[in-house]
């Protein structure tokens, strides 16, 4: 997988306090074919856009928060209203989606900043 860099605001910016969901599907560069992510994991870590260099806030597809949906390659990405609660950045992070394959190897498949808007305290 290449690294690809994607920034998240707009309609799509997380806002605190709010339940959050980001969908998209992995395609292969040639003929836009869907990636097979069987057996596959994903992480998704945000950290200060100041210290983007050491992640503090990490949610997994082992924890539920990232779903990878096999042979169809769609990937969601889904957080409670706690979730967003405790990302405590001012107005902007940075985030990379990590994907972990069968053998254990880890690529960073996206990367970017992700606006955080003001939501419940």
């Amino acid at each position: 997988m290449s690294l690809a860099t994607y920034d998240i605001k707009g309609h799509r910016a997380i806002q605190r306090g709010f339940p959050w969901t980001f969908a998209f599907t992995r395609r292969q560069k040639k003929g836009r074919v869907p990636v097979d992510l069987t057996g596959m994991s994903a992480r998704i870590e945000f950290c200060d856009s100041a210290n983007p260099r050491a992640p503090t806030i990490t949610y997994t597809s082992a924890a539920g928060r990232i779903a990878l949906a096999g042979a169809s390659g769609v990937v969601e990405i889904t957080l409670s209203a706690a979730d967003t609660r405790a990302i405590r950045f001012r107005h902007a992070a940075r985030y990379r989606l990590i994907f972990t394959d069968a053998l254990s190897a880890e690529s960073v498949y996206l990367s970017g900043t992700v606006e955080i808007g003001g939501g419940w305290p």
